[in-house]
């Protein structure tokens, strides 16, 4: 019970979504795979079932818990905070949702835009109208529901947007717990570069070649 900003288990929810947004696209990357082959001839991990335990555990709980702890030690010091660092840590914590909100609205709305065409002939086939027809580059082209060019400015521009919101309801934390003063955008400082840097992260994943897109070769 109590206020959201109050509790610990809904902060680390909040915080957990928000880089698994991050490990779901880089699951579908060149770079993913590199990985898999990087800690099957470094530890012997062949599993794909277990690489992905090891991605998740590192990149949705141990670096998250890294990264949130160091920027509530940096804003509870700085602000001559008086609660414990998980009290200040899930205060803040909920800064992240924007931007989580931001990758995940973004890497489905890339797939989205590039086979939204495709949702008319599946229903017709379940209606009974399939053909034999086999799909070409140029149906998947045309199951575009935009230009392709258009579709990384668009995902991008989504990303971006939950970046500046973060941003935003970073400083008005600080301003709501600490007022309006020199020390208003310090204490936020932490907090704000992770989700710039988040942004940056999610830039590089939403440009890289995808091997789940649904294109023919």
């Amino acid at each position: 019970s109590g206020r959201l900003s109050q509790r610990p288990d809904v902060a680390a929810l909040v915080v957990v979504l928000c880089f698994v947004a991050f490990l779901n696209a880089f699951g579908m990357i060149t770079p993913a795979d590199q990985l898999a082959s990087y800690l099957a001839a470094t530890v012997g991990i062949t599993s794909p079932a277990l690489t992905t335990l090891v991605t998740f555990l590192v990149g949705g709980i141990a670096v998250p818990l890294l990264l949130v702890t160091g920027a509530a030690a940096w804003t509870r010091g700085f602000a001559l905070e008086q609660r414990s660092l998980v009290a200040v840590a899930s205060r803040w914590s909920f800064m992240l949702a924007p931007i989580g909100f931001g990758m995940w609205t973004a890497h489905h709305l890339m797939h989205f835009l590039m086979t939204g065409g495709t949702l008319l002939p599946v229903v017709a086939s379940r209606l009974g109208q399939a053909s034999s027809h086999v799909p070409t580059r140029h149906d998947m082209v045309r199951a575009s529901l935009v230009p392709e060019t258009w579709v990384q400015p668009i995902t991008l521009v989504a990303l971006e947007l939950g970046m500046l919101l973060s941003v935003f309801v970073a400083y008005r934390i600080a301003e709501r717990e600490y007022g309006r003063n020199n020390r208003t955008l310090l204490v936020a400082l932490p907090w704000m570069l992770i989700a710039i840097s988040l942004a940056a992260i999610g830039a590089w994943l939403l440009v890289q070649p995808m091997q789940m897109r649904g294109m023919l070769a």
